[in-house]
């Protein structure tokens, strides 16, 4: 008997993240959803009953860049994904009805989603990856099929800041900063560098351009036209998580010996 019952309790603790964790809704304020996830935290062994969807929610800031993952917890052999994955911008007061388009291209991002699972390192065809540079500040929904109408799966879902920060630069009086990147995977990627004075607000004219594999571009505050003043530099792109290399230093060759400084350029946010 004392073996039935334990038998019993180890099916409801199997079962229980599928009863309690799974939002079943797009809409928010139901008892079933959407699960809620945190920036940069993996929310791991969620479940997904057969044929159904779960849906979950997170809030992104206009302009900023992200990468959605989804990956099915057990990695056995088949012959197509268990999980159709949809991403929604319900920021701009949408519901879950169209999804955001899903493309390949560089550049896709900045309107969709970019899938980036073709893109060094190469993720399993039972992992979704995808990037999006988000157009509005608000919610952002993912829905998640279960193409399997037999058994239920695990998955986990994180969305990581992909956008990275130099926290100061000088510019004027001799003094620029100047910035080098390079595309460290298999395939091109849009970036984007735009600089912020002391409020917060963009100066000179953001440095856009698409970077070859295994390429580097480099610029300067200089060239992107920023007035005399202090201030940061973010840089959005399009690839996966850690996929761009950058340096920031900041120089003034009036001096003798020429002032030269390396100033960090790091994630905006770290991974959970």
């Amino acid at each position: 008997m004392k073996m039935k019952l334990l038998v019993i309790l180890g099916l409801l603790l199997l079962v229980s993240p599928a009863l309690v964790f799974a939002g079943s809704a797009c809409a928010a304020g139901s008892t079933s959803g959407p699960t809620i996830l945190q920036l940069n935290h993996k929310l791991d062994f969620d479940f997904d009953a057969p044929s159904s969807d779960v849906f979950y929610s997170i809030d992104l800031v206009a302009g900023g860049a992200y990468e959605f993952r989804v990956d099915e917890n057990y990695d056995d052999a088949k012959t197509s994904p268990d999980f159709t994955v949809s991403i929604y911008n319900v920021a701009n007061g949408a519901s879950c009805t169209t999804p955001l388009t899903v493309n390949s291209a560089a550049g896709s991002a900045a309107t969709g989603v970019r899938d980036t699972s073709g893109i060094t390192p190469v993720v399993p065809f039972n992992i979704f990856r995808g990037s999006v540079i988000a157009t509005a500040s608000g919610s952002y929904k993912i829905k998640v099929h279960n193409n399997d109408s037999s058994s239920g799966h695990y998955l986990s879902v994180t969305v990581t800041q992909t956008s990275l920060i130099s926290s100061a630069f000088s510019q004027g009086g001799g003094y620029s900063a100047f910035y080098s990147f390079v595309n460290n995977t298999n395939q091109p990627i849009v970036i984007t560098a735009t600089a912020f004075n002391g409020t917060g607000t963009v100066v000179g004219t953001p440095f856009t351009s698409t970077l070859a594999a295994h390429a580097n571009l480099s610029t300067s505050t200089g060239n992107m036209g920023v007035p005399s003043g202090t201030g940061y530099v973010i840089l959005t792109h399009d690839g996966p998580l850690d996929s761009i290399a950058t340096v920031a230093t900041e120089a003034n060759f009036n001096f003798s010996p020429a002032y030269i400084q390396d100033v960090s350029f790091k994630p905006i946010t770290n991974l959970r």
